[in-house]
């Protein structure tokens, strides 16, 4: 297993790439065939990584994703 962190907005450099992760993936990785992608984050990056993916040859099955949701601005709890 190889870990490459990616980060999105970097004030410095170091070990990492900058970008968005789907690039880097993308940049790295022709065929996904037999892998397993586990995804995490918001709507828009799971998305994205879904459709890259997808194309890629990752199998529907072998997707798992974990959306995160931001409650909207003044959203009120119902008693």
């Amino acid at each position: 297993m190889i870990f490459t962190p990616v980060l999105s907005e970097a004030t410095a450099t170091g070990a990492w790439r900058t970008g968005w992760v789907t690039d880097a993936v993308g940049q790295d990785l022709a065929n996904l065939d037999g892998w397993k992608a586990y995804v995490a984050g918001p709507p828009a990056m799971v998305d994205a990584a879904q459709d890259l993916l997808t194309q890629r040859g990752l199998r529907a099955d072998d997707l798992h994703a974990d959306v995160f949701f931001t409650p909207e601005t003044g959203a009120t709890a119902e008693a």
